[in-house]
């Protein structure tokens, strides 16, 4: 029995239930604050839903890749549709820290309302940048905003490919 980051895949498997169509993980047994067939674990006040198991706290979508793969994820767990507490398999998937950097939502202090566009009055044009890992690279300078948005959709595509979100997200 190979243990993963402190759990085995086995051991896992011998206390909770996963539904892969829901995302949800149930006790199997009945112990110390369980119920069998009870929801298992909380969330946090970011979404992110974490799960007591043999005395460790584990984030609920990294147990729910290493429950339907056997394996630890080498890296990060993306939650494609950006809701941390949507742990359904379809919804996560691993990745890397540059193609989880493509899958985040506009900043809020963005004026433009557009990820990775910014409307500079100086020379009434609009920027169009992308950061694809953690340095800004601009794309250059748009007479209009499609001619923005569409430069900033193919680097999006070109850097992080099906990990790219765009537009008013």
């Amino acid at each position: 029995m190979k243990t993963i980051a402190g759990i085995s895949v086995e051991s896992l498997r011998d206390v909770l239930h996963y539904n892969p169509e829901t995302g949800i993980f149930t006790w199997k047994q009945t112990g110390k604050g369980k119920r069998a067939g009870g929801i298992a674990g909380n969330t946090r006040p970011d979404g992110y839903r974490r799960i007591n198991v043999g005395g460790k706290l584990y984030y609920a979508h990294r147990l729910a890749y290493l429950y339907m793969t056997g394996e630890w994820p080498k890296d990060l767990i993306d939650h494609a549709n950006m809701d941390p507490s949507d742990n359904r398999w379809c919804n996560i998937r691993a990745c890397d820290q540059r193609q989880n950097r493509g899958n985040r939502r506009i900043d809020p202090r963005s004026r433009s309302g557009i990820k990775g566009i910014h409307y500079r009055a100086d020379c009434d044009k609009w920027w169009a940048y992308i950061c694809p890992n953690g340095r800004l690279k601009s794309l250059g300078m748009y007479k209009t905003l499609e001619e923005a948005m569409a430069a900033r959709a193919t680097a999006a595509k070109e850097f992080f490919g099906d990990f790219a979100r765009e537009g008013k997200c």
